[in-house]
């Protein structure tokens, strides 16, 4: 199994491959996403690729806008177990009216789901993903969007969490579900949620994953006090840019640009030759011992990051 995390710019995407021909993919970032051209591979890797499960946290078009472009894959092949999201999202969503019409035109293909906390959505012998959040009198009390944002956690069957996607939550709801030393919580609204907690509770996750935008920078994503608060609390911070406070604006994880070592890697004069293809921008991958570690791109990124001289998450 392998997570990835992708770089969309500002909004959100992970995918959590199940076999080489089978994923999880949580939310699906904004138009022009990545995530797009990577399924593309997949299906020309090989004869059929499946999505198990599309769950959407919530119907803002940075979280799924693209979807009519994987709706489009699937006459190349692509199928999908069933799609996820919320029921009151079913009924108000503008972002993905396109993508309902395709469902109820071709339900052969999609079997649509409203979870509900505590729905497990997918789950094997040693793991399952579950819907902590929303509840019933959430999703009827929230009044807006981000507020009844689900929440979602891949955890061990004893209990264990392990990683939490938070989609546009806010950081009181997601502080209420958890209490265990996650590996990584995906940063709920890009690193700046709207309620701006004034204190980090201790192991609760590790790492604060925040995927940004290169262009159109503000000062709200990502909100400095948030980010300075997971310092202080030992959480190690992985931005996908640059931020207005470090040294410059640049991207730090370019999906297009991260390179990768394999076996099948051609070799130049008896060296691995650096080849380039289109991956999530933060990767975690599960070792036959049963722990989960990052790749080499992830160390490249970690040494990179350490030398600014400027930075926002700088301890």
């Amino acid at each position: 199994m392998e997570i990835d995390f992708w770089a969309v710019g500002q909004g959100d995407c992970s995918c959590i491959s199940l076999s080489p021909s089978e994923c999880i993919l949580i939310d699906v970032g904004p138009f022009g996403s990545p995530i797009v051209r990577w399924l593309s591979e997949q299906l020309a890797r090989y004869s059929n690729y499946h999505i198990n499960s599309l769950i959407l946290t919530h119907n803002h078009a940075d979280h799924c806008g693209a979807l009519d472009s994987i709706v489009g894959l699937r006459e190349r092949g692509l199928t999908i177990g069933k799609t996820c999201l919320l029921q009151h999202d079913v009924t108000t969503g503008k972002h993905i009216k396109s993508f309902m019409l395709a469902i109820f035109e071709n339900e052969q293909f999609f079997h649509l789901q409203c979870p509900i906390a505590p729905d497990v959505i997918w789950a094997d012998t040693n793991r399952e993903l579950c819907v902590v959040s929303p509840n019933y009198q959430t999703v009827t009390t929230a009044s807006t969007a981000n507020e009844r944002s689900m929440i979602l956690v891949l955890r061990k069957i004893n209990g264990e969490n392990e990683f939490i996607w938070s989609g546009d939550a806010p950081y009181k709801n997601i502080c209420t579900h958890f209490n265990g030393n996650a590996h990584v919580l995906v940063g709920p609204h890009h690193g700046a949620p709207q309620d701006k907690p004034k204190q980090i509770p201790q192991n609760c996750y590790k790492k604060l994953f925040v995927s940004l935008s290169k262009t159109n920078f503000h000062e709200q994503f990502p909100n400095k006090d948030y980010i300075k608060r997971n310092v202080q609390s030992g959480v190690d911070i992985a931005c996908t840019c640059f931020t207005k406070n470090c040294d410059h604006s640049e991207s730090l994880i370019e999906p297009s640009e991260l390179g990768h070592f394999s076996p099948e890697t051609p070799k130049k004069n008896g060296e691995k030759v650096k080849t380039y293809f289109c991956r999530g921008g933060m990767r975690y991958c599960l070792q036959n011992t049963g722990c989960w570690s990052i790749d080499e791109c992830d160390v490249f990124y970690q040494s990179a990051r350490d030398e600014l001289t400027k930075r926002l998450c700088r301890p």
